[in-house]
């Protein structure tokens, strides 16, 4: 099996559960049509690749890292979706209709928002740092990285654009009512999982 190959199911690997960033990715489809979540897509499928890139070219050296933080990743993952999450139900609550042409979405600041919603994940990292670990011993991973990380940016850009493109056709689909209550749905998740985050990083910081 070629390492492109298995680059593109370890991208799948990550990509697939739906977490905050894809009910997200979703949300931005609905709210902001198929354009403008698309970038918020290519970033999150960016941050995968560079992880990945990491993982296999530091190793254990980036794992020491990330373990040394401590709590502080799902601290501060934590405090932004609760933020992301707040705001997204005082939009739905306050807006006619979730899609609001009046105040346009910069491309720029999507793009940010994935961008460091995904690199402030550890769990992205731990999983690639596992995998290389487990591809080192098996395969000659070093010499053919590159083939390996691409495998990996090709899978999380086509599963992030395929969340962002369901957004975009739920928006198309339904009515503005259910428009409403599906962003709220949505936000209201990404609240719930921010607060987990928040749960889980009092739970660490209790045990050490």
């Amino acid at each position: 099996m070629s390492l492109f190959l298995i680059g593109t199911l370890a991208g799948l690997g990550v990509a697939m559960p739906l977490g905050a960033i894809g009910v997200l990715l979703i949300r931005e489809g609905i709210v902001s049509g198929f354009r403008i979540a698309a970038v918020g897509a290519i970033a999150v499928a960016t941050v995968d690749a560079a992880y990945c890139a990491v993982a296999v070219t530091l190793g254990f050296l980036a794992e020491s890292w990330i373990d040394a933080l401590g709590a502080a990743p799902a601290l501060v993952s934590g405090v932004v979706l609760v933020a992301l999450g707040s705001a997204g139900l005082a939009r739905a609550r306050d807006a006619a209709t979730p899609t609001d042409a009046s105040s346009p979405r910069s491309s720029i600041g999507v793009f940010a928002r994935f961008a460091g919603l995904t690199a402030i994940n550890p769990a992205t990292l731990l999983y690639f740092l596992a995998l290389a670990a487990t591809l080192t011993s098996t395969f000659r991973l070093e010499g053919s990285s590159a083939a390996f990380v691409a495998g990996v940016g090709v899978a999380s850009m086509g599963w992030q654009l395929g969340l962002a493109g369901t957004g975009a056709l739920l928006a198309r689909r339904l009515r503005p009512s259910g428009q409403r209550m599906l962003s709220t749905a949505g936000s209201a998740m990404v609240l719930a999982l921010g607060i987990a985050a928040l749960v889980a990083a009092a739970v660490h910081h209790a045990g050490t």
